[in-house]
């Protein structure tokens, strides 16, 4: 277990690896090789989460917060918002290199955490604020999916709030690959029996256009997200369709520990 160390940028290793080690593995390399790239060209806040924000300002005393913890947070560029309050952050992620990178300010009160995000090894309501940004799309099966929203809950105080975000199953641009997907699913189980309906491999191309990496998403429709958010018994205090190129492109929420 982490304890609390009042020390400024320190970066330390806790990584577990689950028995899903293949994906893990795919996307820490992917992430490792497009680390570079990422960081220079991703260095402020997400617009489509700043927009999120905005919108539920109201909804969260950020005076009562005292410690967030961002999970999957790369390089840290969404804890950027948050700087201005003087809170103290927690940066998790699988990639080491984009910890490494964090665009934090080095004056702020911050640690940083290479960890795997279905076992967090921190303290039990120890976190007023919980960010899971773009992130657990990355998990390929609905145990590990749930078992991440109980381990947040775990560590979040009681009222505590955790805000994530997903790509939306029928935002614009990949709806026709989703009705095509639909249409030979029973053909793709037969050869993965793991294989869900919104299962998404996203290419990372170089300046020459040269594929360097594959991330794996799973794209969500809304029904889907609620019933798992409610198997981990959290409170939705909101839930908005929101961003990107078509205004529609994310699935965001703001749930309540209760």
């Amino acid at each position: 277990m982490i304890p609390f160390f009042y020390k400024k940028n320190l970066l330390i290793s806790v990584l577990h690896m689950s028995n899903n080690k293949s994906n893990l593995d795919n996307l820490m390399s992917a992430y490792s090789t497009i680390s570079e790239y990422y960081t220079r060209t991703k260095r402020k806040p997400w617009k489509d989460f700043k927009e999120y924000l905005h919108k539920i300002f109201n909804l969260i005393d950020l005076s009562r917060i005292q410690l967030i913890c961002d999970i999957g947070g790369g390089n840290g560029r969404n804890l950027i918002l948050f700087q201005e309050f003087k809170k103290q952050f927690i940066l998790c992620d699988l990639s080491f290199k984009l910890l490494e990178k964090s665009v934090l300010s080095p004056n702020s009160a911050n640690h940083l955490v290479n960890l795997e995000m279905t076992s967090l090894p921190f303290r039990e309501k120890s976190y007023d604020l919980v960010l899971l940004i773009a992130a657990v799309h990355h998990l390929d099966n609905r145990v590990d999916v749930i078992s991440t929203f109980t381990e947040i809950k775990k560590i979040l105080d009681e009222n505590g709030f955790l805000i994530l975000s997903v790509w939306y199953k029928w935002k614009k641009d990949t709806r026709l690959k989703m009705i095509f997907d639909l249409a030979v699913f029973p053909i793709k189980k037969l050869f993965n029996a793991n294989w869900r309906f919104g299962d998404y491999y996203l290419p990372w191309k170089n300046s020459e256009g040269k594929v360097i990496a594959k991330r794996y998403y799973h794209l969500f429709s809304r029904r889907e997200l609620i019933k798992l958010i409610k198997k981990a018994g959290f409170k939705i205090v909101d839930i908005s369709i929101l961003g990107g190129k078509s205004g529609s492109d994310n699935i965001f929420v703001l749930l309540q520990k209760h």
